[in-house]
């Protein structure tokens, strides 16, 4: 489905003017962080005194009052990349499984079993929402945060993305610490030394991934499931790029 030329042209629009571009960029990176945090923070909760969380919380709080002191798209990117850096070891210190660790994101190929799960989920939810921005009449290929050149769609990225830690990572945390999934049963090795979930783990997988996206909560005074949420920043965006509205009115969700 194409996008309607008028819609298309808003979209190209912010794309190409640099402060448009970054101020949304901003907005996308502030969910992100902050969600990242609210995911530390909850786990917080049952680690109370473990030192590496608290590092991690303290440490994001920095990132996200660092977002607004940024000038260009680049150096948000290069600051998402630190963030992730920082975050991702959080994951050593709430699984259960010694057989599951975190030591570096790998992906084509993922290397491990953690990063074989953080793949997959990933790879799920980018099709979920790229899905519903086809719905909604954007132009997948212009995306915002992420520049859309080298692949083929770019805008399904920056709604995905800051939506991960409360889908994608509660769903792998509650998988494994509830044992539910395991290295010996539900995965495969293939002689490239890469790691992927066989037929069996995939369909544990799918089936926890979509009781999350049904998983209800309120927002606003109204009841949404997260994939209603993420529908309602698609329409959100959409609706703010035709009215020529304030874009500093865009706010993508935030996990409190």
């Amino acid at each position: 489905m194409k996008s309607p030329a008028p819609l298309l042209l808003k979209q190209c629009q912010v794309y190409l003017d640099e402060e448009k571009r970054l101020l949304l960029s901003k907005q996308f990176e502030l969910s992100h962080f902050h969600n990242l945090r609210a995911n530390c923070r909850y786990y917080l909760k049952r680690y109370k005194s473990n030192k590496l969380l608290l590092e991690i919380e303290k440490d994001l709080t920095m990132a996200i009052k660092e977002v607004h002191r940024k000038k260009s798209v680049d150096d948000l990117m290069l600051l998402e990349a630190r963030v992730k850096q920082i975050y991702y070891p959080m994951f050593n210190e709430i699984l259960n499984q010694s057989s599951f660790s975190f030591v570096k994101r790998t992906k084509r190929p993922p290397r491990d079993p953690l990063n074989a799960l953080i793949s997959f989920c990933n790879t799920i939810l980018y099709s979920r929402v790229l899905r519903l921005i086809w719905q909604a009449r954007l132009d997948p290929k212009i995306g915002v945060l992420h520049a859309s050149n080298n692949r083929p769609y770019s805008l399904h990225l920056d709604f995905a993305d800051y939506m991960k830690p409360v889908i994608v990572d509660r769903v792998i945390l509650s998988l494994i610490n509830k044992h539910q999934i395991n290295t010996t049963d539900h995965f495969e090795e293939r002689e490239d030394g890469s790691v992927y979930l066989n037929r069996e783990g995939k369909y544990i997988v799918l089936r926890s991934f979509e009781e999350k996206l049904q998983t209800r909560l309120v927002m606003g005074g109204s009841t949404y499931t997260y994939a209603q949420l993420i529908q309602h920043d698609i329409r959100q965006f959409k609706r703010i790029l035709q009215q020529d509205g304030d874009l500093k009115r865009f706010k993508p969700y935030k996990y409190y």
